[in-house]
């Protein structure tokens, strides 16, 4: 919703275009050096282009949530889009960049590895 919501109080409130991600399997990274730890094996990446953030969804043998974790949280994010695991594990994330319907100079590709 545009306002708080009790269920997913992580989310945030205000204008709301969510984008569902992809899920990070560790093990298909194994020779990675830059691959995210293996704590995020599993796990559900989701993108919010109008309140710029990238969370991971946690969830149980059954399918269901059992968290959201707030990740990047030192990054600031310009209206991500898109995004997908490189062959070395990084994830690269589309940025649109600011409202400007055309070409902005602030739209990005940015590649995220853990180091």
């Amino acid at each position: 919703p545009y306002t708080h919501s009790e269920d997913f109080p992580t989310l945030g409130t205000g204008g709301r275009s969510a984008i569902g991600g992809l899920t990070y399997y560790a093990d298909r990274y194994k020779s990675s050096d830059t691959k995210l730890p293996e704590y995020y094996s599993g796990a559900v990446f989701i993108m919010e282009w109008m309140r710029d953030w990238v969370k991971a969804v946690f969830l149980d043998e059954n399918g269901d949530k059992t968290r959201i974790e707030d990740i990047f949280t030192d990054m600031q994010f310009a209206h991500p889009i898109d995004m997908d695991f490189g062959p070395d594990g990084s994830l690269y994330i589309l940025e649109y960049g600011p409202i400007w319907w055309g070409q902005s100079p602030h739209a990005k590709i940015s590649r995220i590895t853990y180091n």
